[in-house]
């Protein structure tokens, strides 16, 4: 099946189970990009982040026949994306590495760029924390602050409203804050 003029994730899914390279390769055109900035923004390594995007596809191609065709794909590959990023800096155990600043008091400053030298057990800690934030509040927040997205773009993309999207971010955030401090983390 010719798959160039697809746009049908579901389709596209069955065809990549079926074990279709094309399928893999529609899957890359559309996934990539996005991909290469959700991993850069843990790695800020763009040589390992490119590397990381072709091992999400290694990954997903080798596991195809385990994709739910009922799930969501997008979940899928951002965890395979989320699980390589961590893993390679689980290596780099021994070098600091550099976070976005998302820290107590800085939280707010995070998506402006701001970086700091942390532990790996703090950046740990602090995914951990956004991986036990609410579904709603966790997948919002993943969305603008890993994929940057707008409130406006989450909005239309969720089919909620901007203001949703600004609770969901600020209840995130203080969340955030208020476990991070309980577990001492500056």
């Amino acid at each position: 099946m010719e798959l160039s003029k697809l746009n049908n994730i579901a389709l596209i899914k069955r065809e990549l189970r079926k074990g279709n390279p094309s399928a893999l390769r529609k899957l890359y055109e559309i996934h990539a990009k996005k991909l290469f900035l959700f991993i850069n923004s843990y790695t800020h390594n763009i040589q390992v982040s490119e590397e990381l995007v072709q091992d999400v596809f290694v990954r997903l191609w080798n596991n195809r026949n385990n994709i739910k065709l009922n799930s969501s794909f997008n979940s899928y590959l951002y965890t395979i994306a989320k699980n390589l990023a961590i893993d390679f800096l689980r290596k780099k155990m021994n070098a600091p590495v550099h976070l976005p600043l998302i820290k107590k008091n800085e939280l707010t400053s995070f998506n402006k760029g701001e970086v700091e030298i942390i532990s790996i057990e703090e950046r740990s800690a602090i995914y951990r924390e956004i991986e036990k934030l609410s579904p709603r509040k966790k997948e919002v927040f993943k969305m603008h602050w890993f994929e940057k997205k707008t409130y406006k773009v989450i909005a239309e993309e969720l089919k909620i409203s901007v203001s949703a999207v600004e609770k969901n971010i600020s209840s995130a955030l203080s969340e955030l804050r208020y476990k991070l401090s309980e577990k001492n983390i500056p």
